[in-house]
């Protein structure tokens, strides 16, 4: 999940900023549940994230709505990261 893929960008030199798109419940066997913050949530965060840092790329995880997928949609379209 995010844990990873923060460490492998840090591996390889970069600092990694994260979005929470999606909550699950899981452990080795399965996933239990998930949950999806409200869409202006989401949008608060993936502004945060933009407003501090250069964005140099994004790597994009879990869409678990079509809300979510469409928030992050309209947001890279007005950031416009390489």
């Amino acid at each position: 999940g995010i844990q990873a893929d923060l460490k492998s960008i840090a591996a390889t030199g970069g600092y990694g900023m994260a979005v929470v798109t999606a909550l699950v419940a899981q452990n080795t066997r399965g996933v239990r549940s998930v949950h999806t913050p409200p869409v202006g949530f989401l949008r608060e965060q993936l502004d945060a994230v933009s407003d501090d840092v250069t964005i140099d790329a994004v790597k994009i995880g879990m869409l678990g709505s079509a809300g979510i997928t469409q928030a992050v949609d309209a947001w890279l379209a007005e950031v416009r990261v390489p």
